[in-house]
């Protein structure tokens, strides 16, 4: 039910402020984004000149560039006669929706990195005790070969060439 609420109000929205949309062109679609974007670098900047410690470098950058795009919303919407505030709030809708998509960025590709990191170091360990942990507790180099009465470690291949050697 909740899904369907979303999709409804963000179709619905989205026909409804069409006209809105369509006078999005290029140059507002990458400058309108330059507010928030330097905002964080420039917030970032300062707190490690201010040798401030990571933590606070982090928080002042992201304070700085995130902006509260919904008081620029109503002060637009009613300083300006009607025809011209639905035209002024174009900027705010654009800064509003891209102010967050480099978080978004960051945290898909920290979360990607940390799983590979994740996986690899699952495989090492997994290959490690695979090596390791045969039922005799012997330790098996990958260019060795298992003692014949070893049968734990025997595959049918092994078998076949013992009992060629046998039968020779």
């Amino acid at each position: 039910m909740m899904l369907f609420l979303l999709l409804f109000f963000l179709i619905f929205g989205t026909v409804v402020n069409w006209y809105l949309i369509r006078t999005i062109d290029l140059h507002t679609a990458l400058t309108a984004p330059l507010l928030p974007y330097l905002g964080f670098m420039f917030g970032a900047f300062i707190a490690w000149v201010c040798r401030l410690n990571w933590s606070h470098i982090k928080t002042v950058g992201i304070e700085a560039g995130i902006q509260n795009t919904g008081i620029a919303f109503m002060i637009m919407y009613y300083s300006f006669p009607q025809p011209y505030a639905t035209k002024a709030i174009v900027v705010p809708l654009v800064v509003a929706f891209l102010t967050t998509k480099p978080f978004w960025l960051v945290y898909m590709i920290r979360s990607r990195v940390i799983k590979y990191k994740k996986r690899k170091e699952l495989e090492k360990n997994e290959n490690l005790t695979a090596k390791a942990n045969n039922n005799d507790g012997k330790l098996i180099l990958e260019n060795e070969k298992p003692f014949i009465n070893d049968e734990q470690n025997n595959t049918k291949e092994d078998y076949v060439e013992m009992m060629d050697v046998f039968v020779k």
